[in-house]
């Protein structure tokens, strides 16, 4: 039987993992950002020829 404190610590665990996760993240999206921005560019070069 969990108590009410076990509970509280499970959430804040989970609430841990998933900022950390996010926090993992965070670098990705920028790089897909970088290389979606530099897709882009390319396009527009070559649509210019």
């Amino acid at each position: 039987m969990k108590t009410h404190e076990d509970k509280k610590q499970s959430l804040n665990n989970k609430c841990v993992l998933t900022f950390m996760l996010l926090r993992s993240l965070a670098p990705l999206k920028h790089t897909m950002n970088i290389v979606s921005n530099s897709m882009t560019i390319v396009a527009e070069e070559l649509h210019t020829l």
